[in-house]
Protein backbone atom coordinates (compact mmCIF):
# COMPACT_ATOMS: atom_id res chain seq x y z
CA UNK A 1 0.00 0.00 0.00
CA UNK A 2 2.64 2.76 1.05
CA UNK A 3 4.69 1.57 -2.33
CA UNK A 4 1.20 2.09 -4.32
CA UNK A 5 0.34 4.89 -2.87
CA UNK A 6 3.67 6.78 -2.90
CA UNK A 7 3.85 6.11 -6.72
CA UNK A 8 0.56 7.24 -7.27
CA UNK A 9 1.51 10.60 -5.90
CA UNK A 10 5.11 10.84 -7.60
CA UNK A 11 3.30 10.14 -11.01
CA UNK A 12 0.81 12.52 -10.57
CA UNK A 13 -2.42 10.58 -10.21
CA UNK A 14 -3.18 11.99 -6.53
CA UNK A 15 -2.02 15.68 -7.64
CA UNK A 16 -1.06 18.10 -4.90
CA UNK A 17 -3.41 18.97 -1.98
CA UNK A 18 -5.91 16.09 -3.10
CA UNK A 19 -7.97 14.56 -0.16
CA UNK A 20 -7.14 11.17 0.22
CA UNK A 21 -10.08 9.37 2.04
CA UNK A 22 -9.42 6.15 3.25
CA UNK A 23 -12.73 4.07 2.28
CA UNK A 24 -11.76 5.01 -1.49
CA UNK A 25 -7.96 4.02 -0.70
CA UNK A 26 -8.96 0.85 0.84
CA UNK A 27 -11.01 -0.31 -2.20
CA UNK A 28 -8.11 1.00 -4.72
CA UNK A 29 -5.62 -1.00 -3.12
CA UNK A 30 -7.36 -3.62 -1.43
CA UNK A 31 -6.59 -3.41 2.00
CA UNK A 32 -7.84 -2.86 5.20
CA UNK A 33 -8.16 0.42 7.19
CA UNK A 34 -5.18 0.32 9.71
CA UNK A 35 -2.66 -0.68 7.04
CA UNK A 36 -3.95 2.20 4.79
CA UNK A 37 -3.57 4.80 8.05
CA UNK A 38 0.27 2.84 8.74
CA UNK A 39 1.02 3.63 4.90
CA UNK A 40 -0.25 7.52 5.20
CA UNK A 41 1.31 7.64 8.44
CA UNK A 42 4.60 6.67 6.38
CA UNK A 43 4.38 9.21 3.58
CA UNK A 44 3.35 11.71 6.36
CA UNK A 45 7.12 11.40 7.57
CA UNK A 46 7.84 11.02 3.99
CA UNK A 47 6.52 14.49 3.17
CA UNK A 48 4.49 13.83 0.21
CA UNK A 49 1.50 13.78 2.46
CA UNK A 50 -0.14 15.74 5.21
CA UNK A 51 -2.16 14.76 8.17
CA UNK A 52 -5.28 17.38 8.53
CA UNK A 53 -6.41 17.97 12.27
CA UNK A 54 -10.01 16.86 11.35
CA UNK A 55 -8.40 13.58 11.21
CA UNK A 56 -7.93 13.39 7.44
CA UNK A 57 -5.03 13.25 5.04
CA UNK A 58 -4.28 14.87 1.61
CA UNK A 59 -1.26 15.23 -0.73
CA UNK A 60 1.31 17.55 0.22
CA UNK A 61 0.42 20.84 -1.64
CA UNK A 62 3.26 22.64 -3.66
CA UNK A 63 4.37 26.09 -3.74
CA UNK A 64 7.89 27.95 -5.05
CA UNK A 65 8.76 28.16 -1.62
CA UNK A 66 8.49 24.34 -1.46
CA UNK A 67 10.54 23.79 -4.02
CA UNK A 68 12.71 26.23 -2.93
CA UNK A 69 13.77 24.57 0.27
CA UNK A 70 13.70 21.10 -1.33
CA UNK A 71 16.62 22.40 -4.00
CA UNK A 72 18.59 24.18 -1.41
CA UNK A 73 18.20 21.06 1.48
CA UNK A 74 18.81 18.49 -1.62
CA UNK A 75 22.14 20.35 -2.56
CA UNK A 76 23.38 20.29 0.63
CA UNK A 77 22.63 16.77 1.19
CA UNK A 78 23.31 15.16 -2.02
CA UNK A 79 26.78 17.50 -2.50
CA UNK A 80 27.85 16.19 0.96
CA UNK A 81 27.27 12.44 0.17
CA UNK A 82 29.33 12.79 -3.36
CA UNK A 83 32.09 13.85 -1.87
CA UNK A 84 31.71 11.30 0.60
CA UNK A 85 31.57 8.76 -2.10
CA UNK A 86 34.22 9.91 -3.82
CA UNK A 87 36.36 9.57 -0.99
CA UNK A 88 35.41 6.04 0.19
CA UNK A 89 33.87 4.48 -2.87
CA UNK A 90 36.14 1.75 -4.73
CA UNK A 91 36.30 0.38 -8.73
CA UNK A 92 32.79 -1.61 -7.94
CA UNK A 93 31.41 1.50 -7.28
CA UNK A 94 32.72 3.39 -10.27
CA UNK A 95 31.89 0.80 -12.14
CA UNK A 96 27.74 0.82 -10.94
CA UNK A 97 28.12 4.98 -11.69
CA UNK A 98 29.55 4.02 -15.41
CA UNK A 99 26.91 1.16 -15.96
CA UNK A 100 24.47 3.33 -14.33
CA UNK A 101 25.00 6.35 -16.43
CA UNK A 102 25.16 4.01 -19.64
CA UNK A 103 22.22 3.00 -19.25
CA UNK A 104 21.00 6.85 -18.65
CA UNK A 105 22.72 7.47 -21.54
CA UNK A 106 21.18 5.02 -23.58
CA UNK A 107 17.49 6.20 -23.32
CA UNK A 108 18.43 9.79 -23.56
CA UNK A 109 20.12 9.10 -27.00
CA UNK A 110 17.29 6.56 -28.58
CA UNK A 111 15.62 9.81 -29.31
CA UNK A 112 12.59 8.97 -27.25
CA UNK A 113 11.02 12.16 -25.96
CA UNK A 114 9.95 12.52 -22.03
CA UNK A 115 6.67 12.99 -21.80
CA UNK A 116 3.67 11.48 -19.33
CA UNK A 117 3.74 8.09 -21.57
CA UNK A 118 7.63 7.10 -20.74
CA UNK A 119 7.52 8.79 -17.89
CA UNK A 120 7.88 5.97 -15.14
CA UNK A 121 10.56 4.22 -16.88
CA UNK A 122 12.69 8.02 -17.54
CA UNK A 123 12.38 8.68 -13.71
CA UNK A 124 13.32 5.10 -12.83
CA UNK A 125 16.64 5.40 -14.76
CA UNK A 126 17.75 9.10 -13.59
CA UNK A 127 16.63 7.72 -9.59
CA UNK A 128 18.83 4.85 -10.13
CA UNK A 129 21.65 7.17 -11.61
CA UNK A 130 21.77 9.76 -8.98
CA UNK A 131 21.37 7.16 -6.09
CA UNK A 132 24.29 5.14 -7.69
CA UNK A 133 26.35 8.73 -7.37
CA UNK A 134 25.75 8.42 -3.72
CA UNK A 135 25.38 4.94 -2.44
CA UNK A 136 29.33 4.56 -1.46
CA UNK A 137 28.82 7.53 1.08
CA UNK A 138 28.63 5.27 3.85
CA UNK A 139 25.76 6.41 5.61
CA UNK A 140 22.41 4.87 5.13
CA UNK A 141 20.41 7.66 6.59
CA UNK A 142 22.16 10.10 4.73
CA UNK A 143 21.02 8.22 1.56
CA UNK A 144 17.89 7.63 2.79
CA UNK A 145 17.34 11.90 3.76
CA UNK A 146 18.41 12.00 -0.63
CA UNK A 147 16.22 9.61 -1.42
CA UNK A 148 13.28 11.26 0.60
CA UNK A 149 14.30 14.41 -0.89
CA UNK A 150 14.64 13.21 -4.55
CA UNK A 151 11.10 12.06 -4.16
CA UNK A 152 9.92 15.25 -3.41
CA UNK A 153 11.07 16.86 -5.90
CA UNK A 154 10.10 14.43 -8.24
CA UNK A 155 6.56 15.95 -8.07
CA UNK A 156 7.72 19.20 -9.70
CA UNK A 157 9.84 17.60 -12.28
CA UNK A 158 6.44 16.06 -13.40
CA UNK A 159 5.21 19.35 -13.82
CA UNK A 160 7.58 19.72 -16.65
CA UNK A 161 5.37 16.61 -18.52
CA UNK A 162 5.06 19.16 -21.34
CA UNK A 163 9.02 20.86 -21.74
CA UNK A 164 11.17 21.02 -24.57
CA UNK A 165 13.66 19.00 -23.42
CA UNK A 166 15.91 19.10 -26.40
CA UNK A 167 16.70 22.76 -25.23
CA UNK A 168 18.90 20.82 -22.39
CA UNK A 169 21.36 18.70 -22.92
CA UNK A 170 21.22 16.12 -20.31
CA UNK A 171 23.89 13.69 -21.42
CA UNK A 172 26.37 16.48 -21.15
CA UNK A 173 25.21 17.33 -17.45
CA UNK A 174 25.35 13.46 -16.43
CA UNK A 175 28.53 12.93 -18.13
CA UNK A 176 30.22 15.80 -16.41
CA UNK A 177 29.12 14.48 -12.80
CA UNK A 178 30.58 11.10 -14.28
CA UNK A 179 34.20 13.03 -15.47
CA UNK A 180 34.06 14.55 -12.06
CA UNK A 181 33.32 11.51 -10.16
CA UNK A 182 35.85 9.05 -12.01
CA UNK A 183 38.94 11.56 -12.27
CA UNK A 184 38.17 11.65 -7.76
CA UNK A 185 37.18 15.57 -7.93
CA UNK A 186 35.29 15.62 -4.92
CA UNK A 187 35.05 19.82 -5.47
CA UNK A 188 34.03 19.83 -8.62
CA UNK A 189 31.75 16.76 -8.48
CA UNK A 190 29.74 18.49 -5.86
CA UNK A 191 29.92 21.85 -7.94
CA UNK A 192 28.51 19.96 -10.65
CA UNK A 193 25.90 18.66 -8.73
CA UNK A 194 24.20 21.59 -6.74
CA UNK A 195 24.09 23.12 -10.39
CA UNK A 196 22.42 20.33 -11.96
CA UNK A 197 19.88 20.48 -8.88
CA UNK A 198 19.25 23.96 -8.91
CA UNK A 199 18.83 24.30 -13.24
CA UNK A 200 15.50 22.30 -12.94
CA UNK A 201 14.26 23.97 -10.34
CA UNK A 202 15.32 27.36 -11.93
CA UNK A 203 13.11 25.83 -15.08
CA UNK A 204 10.06 24.50 -13.26
CA UNK A 205 10.00 28.19 -11.87
CA UNK A 206 9.95 29.50 -15.12
CA UNK A 207 8.07 27.76 -17.22
CA UNK A 208 5.27 26.48 -14.22
CA UNK A 209 4.62 29.81 -12.16
CA UNK A 210 0.85 29.95 -12.97
CA UNK A 211 0.71 25.77 -11.46
CA UNK A 212 2.54 26.64 -8.53
CA UNK A 213 1.93 29.81 -7.64
CA UNK A 214 -2.27 28.94 -8.09
CA UNK A 215 -1.81 25.86 -5.97
CA UNK A 216 -3.75 25.48 -2.89
CA UNK A 217 -1.79 25.88 0.86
Amino acid sequence: AVDRLRNDILGGTFTPSTRLRIDELKARYGVGGSPMREALSRLVAEGLVHALSQRGFRVAPVSADDLLDITETRQSLEGTAIERAIERGDDAWEGDVLGAFHRLEKYLTRGQEINRANLTEWEEIHANFHHTLISACGSPRLIGFCHQLYNQGTRYRHLLQDYNFASRDLVAEHRDLVDAVLSRDAKRARAVLEQHIALTADIILSTETDIIEGAPV
